[in-house]
């Protein structure tokens, strides 16, 4: 029901689109493919110069690589030894996703002033006691 509503808010949206967008940025179709490619490239490779960009991306990748994540395990797991229903952990997955909306807007209303490394630790020492 949820992808439903989703797909149907994406169909509406799409009626809305105004076309003369398109017409006016004529200069986007005089880049090719493989300009503009190289121009992305050229600004991340920019971007990866600021200290900030770089050691976030370098913890992400860190941790990606370090914590083994168990979802496939602990879907079994859940289902076949907890004997929780698929609806059960169904339900619990989207309590997550208004979760992770809830704490987006947190973010955007009370920590945006923040600086980021702040935000990283107390992020490490709460998924610590977590």
């Amino acid at each position: 029901m949820v992808c439903g509503l989703a797909s149907l808010v994406i169909v509406i949206a799409g009626y809305y689109i105004n076309p003369q967008v398109e017409e006016n940025n004529s200069e986007r179709e005089d880049i090719s493919v493989w300009q503009n490619l190289k121009k992305n490239s050229i600004e991340i490779k920019e971007a990866m110069k600021i200290p900030v960009i770089y050691r976030t991306i370098g913890f992400f990748l860190l941790s990606g690589l370090t914590v083994p994540t168990f979802s496939d395990i602990n879907y079994y797991f859940v289902l076949n030894v907890v004997k929780f229903s698929k609806f059960t952990v169904s339900m619990l997955s989207i309590v997550g996703y208004i979760s992770l909306l809830g704490g987006v807007i947190m973010y955007n209303k009370w920590l945006k002033q923040w600086e980021i490394r702040t935000l990283l630790k107390y992020s490490l020492i709460l998924g610590f006691f977590s």
